[in-house]
């Protein structure tokens, strides 16, 4: 793992937390992820991101991030739904963080 790479998450694993924990904390079924939702697509653009808010869902989001360096596009997709009765036991929650 580059030194960059490693930096880049020290220095956002606050956030990264944060994100964790409030999916754990608020459990919102598949289809029904509005705060969830929300929340991540707050996040990403004080990182930078361009967010098209809903996409192809009601709680889908698209974020793009333009970097001035020539290089593959690439695509992060997540699951960040909980499970009825039991909430964050699927880990969908780190899911969401870790894409």
């Amino acid at each position: 793992m580059t030194n960059k790479f490693k930096d880049s998450i020290n220095n956002n694993i606050e956030i990264y937390k944060e994100i964790v924990l409030s999916l754990y904390n608020n459990p919102e079924l598949g289809n029904e992820e509005f705060e969830s939702s929300k929340k991540l697509v707050e996040i990403i653009k004080k990182l930078g991101f361009e967010c098209e808010y809903p996409y192809i869902c009601p709680t889908g989001f698209k974020g793009s991030y333009q970097s001035s360096k020539q290089g593959p596009n690439i695509a992060f997709l997540c699951e960040y739904d909980a499970l009825p009765d039991i909430g964050h036991g699927c880990g969908h929650n780190l899911i969401g963080v870790i894409s």
